[in-house]
């Protein structure tokens, strides 16, 4: 990616419109020393929240209605990432990125954000409407 990408993104994280629940980092750890993960790895103390309450209870309901969102449902998933961005994006009236359009097997990430109401947007969208 180009340089004036990842000093758009640290503007992003400064700004506090960038956040992610710390479940996430556990599931970048494992996807090896792309230059996302590199660039995140260097911000997480900037990316990544502590799960508060509110969002502990959510995850707890998501991951019982949607078990096929998380490691108890799937149990080849490498974490319950995308359980906690749900959630922590509803309690937080927060908006969902997406990397991709990519479906799965089983209930979509999507399909969860539209069932609690959570807005979901994809990167190339999310990046087209910050830097309009």
């Amino acid at each position: 990616m180009f340089a004036t990408f990842w000093t758009w993104m640290d503007e992003q994280v400064d700004a506090g419109i960038v956040i992610a629940p710390e479940e996430v980092l556990v599931e970048l750890d494992a996807k090896g020393q792309s230059p996302l993960v590199k660039w995140v790895r260097k911000r997480k103390d900037d990316i990544f929240q502590a799960h508060e309450t509110d969002v502990q209870h959510l995850f707890k309901q998501i991951s019982a209605s949607f078990p096929e969102l998380t490691r108890k449902g799937k149990p080849q998933a490498r974490s319950d990432g995308d359980a906690w961005v749900i959630a922590m994006a509803k309690i937080r009236g927060a908006v969902c990125v997406a990397e991709d359009r990519k479906r799965r097997a089983g209930t979509s990430f999507p399909e969860v954000c539209a069932h609690y109401g959570v807005p979901l947007i994809f990167l190339r969208d999310f990046i087209d409407r910050e830097t309009k």
